[in-house]
């Protein structure tokens, strides 16, 4: 019997953790493009970039693959999904339109009010000068600036002064005098969550909620990044039902604009004084939240997969919801350069103790030569994630592999999940 081919899209962690997810179910022969040193281990790594649709779409016919499955968003904002289709290849994500979530911050608050959804009072700026007159007006300790397109996780400012304002805003313009779109909004008071859900449209599967950490430096200081840890909570259940009808509403908001949505979402969320509010939506699943979500449940991540991309998330007997099974934490080791971008590549030490312990590790984009891993110039090198019946066990366990874990520079939080004890 023919095995499923199945090509995951991306380099990163969370693409590690998906592999690594498929790779459960035997059935199951996994490409990735153009994955990293760690996928490398368990599944065809194919030399493909994730933007460069054209080439995934001519190797995928060529090797019949059965399902593509997208993990990061440029290529989901490009329009990946579209082109797929329009190819009658398969594929789990949403299209272009509806990635406009995550392509434009502007866009997606816009949706929000339009639909009558709870989001912070914002302005948009297209010019400099004005936005920093804004700022200074509502007092720069009291916002949020956002870069309008991706960023990579890393275009969201929390400024302390004025003067982390200005340097915040020269960055997104490029200069003092640069034009560009920035979005200026209240900065909110609250409990943060963060809700990921496979969807079809009509029919959401919500995975395990998750606490994650943007902050660089323990207790939630230093520079916002793509996410430097995370962990698995468990919300009493009116909480929980309170996110799933604000689920709800966004598919409908979505399709009502003429975006009907499909794959992965992820909605960023706070618990304030006023109730709920949006604080942001993202087209695909969340790294490291993916980390931590994929080991804690019970399930076959295919069969979820490919009834969303085929729309039938309802009525297929396979994709019954997924049922949290273990407490997982991640812990991110950074080079010493993150969140700037490293131009490092220096030796990998330690993996097959952190292994020995039982950590799981998921790559970022390393490269291997023979035997020797490298850190390969990326920012977000390791993810050291712990699984256990109880957080604090799955602690232990990520933190011991983050210090038997060794390469020059090496930076990581120590308070990931100190909140929750």
């Amino acid at each position: 019997m023919r095995k499923r081919r199945v090509l995951v899209i991306g380099s990163g962690g969370r693409e590690h953790a998906i592999v690594w997810k498929l790779a459960q179910n035997p059935d199951n022969e996994i490409w990735c493009a153009p994955g990293n040193a760690g996928i490398a281990q368990l599944a065809i790594c194919e030399p493909i970039e994730a933007t460069n649709i054209a080439g995934l779409i001519y190797f995928a016919i060529g090797q019949n693959i059965d399902l593509t499955i997208v993990g990061p968003e440029a290529p989901l904002v490009a329009g990946i999904v579209d082109q797929f289709r329009q190819a009658d290849l398969l594929i789990c994500g949403p299209t272009a339109a509806a990635a406009q979530a995550e392509g434009s911050k502007i866009w997606f608050k816009r949706l929000l009010v339009n639909n009558r959804l709870p989001t912070a009072p914002f302005s948009i700026h297209n010019d400099y000068t004005e936005a920093l007159r804004d700022v200074i007006s509502r007092g720069a300790e009291k916002v949020v600036i956002k870069a309008d397109g991706l960023m990579s996780g890393k275009g969201v400012f929390l400024p302390e002064n004025n003067k982390e304002a200005e340097s915040a805003l020269q960055s997104l313009f490029g200069s003092s005098s640069g034009k560009g779109k920035v979005l200026v909004e209240d900065r909110l008071v609250g409990v943060e969550r963060s809700m990921i859900a496979l969807t079809d449209g009509q029919q959401s599967l919500i995975l395990p909620f998750t606490q994650d950490y943007k902050r660089l430096k323990n207790g939630n200081k230093g520079p916002n990044t793509g996410g430097m840890g995370a962990y698995t909570i468990l919300l009493q259940i009116d909480e929980a039902g309170e996110l799933g009808i604000i689920l709800a509403e966004i598919l409908a908001a979505l399709e009502k604009e003429g975006c009907a949505y499909s794959g992965f979402i992820y909605l960023g969320l706070m618990r304030t004084a006023a109730g709920w509010m949006i604080l942001e939506c993202n087209c695909r699943l969340g790294d490291p939240e993916a980390q931590v979500i994929l080991p804690s449940i019970d399930g076959d991540l295919t069969d979820w997969c490919l009834a969303a991309a085929l729309g039938d998330l309802s009525t297929r007997p396979s994709t019954l919801p997924p049922q949290r099974v273990y407490e997982a934490l991640c812990v991110v080791l950074a080079a010493a350069e993150y969140p700037e971008k490293s131009e490092k590549d220096d030796e990998i030490i330690g993996l097959i103790a952190a292994d020995a312990i039982g950590t799981l590790v998921f790559h970022g984009q390393t490269s291997r030569e023979g035997t020797w891993f490298s850190t390969n110039r990326t920012g977000r090198v390791l993810s050291c994630v712990g699984v256990n019946h109880t957080l604090g066990g799955a602690g232990l366990v990520a933190y011991a592999g983050a210090q038997a874990i060794n390469f020059p520079g090496k930076q990581f939080r120590s308070d990931i999940g100190a909140d929750f004890a």
